[in-house]
């Protein structure tokens, strides 16, 4: 594993390529979700943010990490979609 991470770093062409082939289920993104949520005080995309800043972070950590911003700003997106349909309405 250590061979790998160090191939990674020395060829970032291979991180892009390992991106397509890491893949995690929602159960786990959400899990994750929960994770940065409890750990940052309910701020999940700073706290995803600052641990994919940390020189330390697994190209698959990266990867989970990605994915829970992704599904968080989605998951906003449709909270404000809502809201402003909502206020339509009234």
């Amino acid at each position: 594993m250590k061979t790998l991470i160090g191939l990674i770093k020395r060829f970032p062409i291979l991180a892009a390529a390992m991106r397509r082939f890491i893949w995690y289920s929602p159960g786990e993104v959400r899990m994750e979700s929960w994770r940065l949520g409890h750990l940052h005080r309910g701020r999940i995309v700073e706290g995803a943010r600052q641990e994919l800043a940390k020189p330390d972070t697994s190209p698959a950590r990266a990867v989970l990490l990605r994915m829970v911003i992704h599904r968080q700003q989605k998951m906003e997106t449709a909270l404000e979609t809502l809201k402003s349909k909502h206020r339509q309405q009234e």
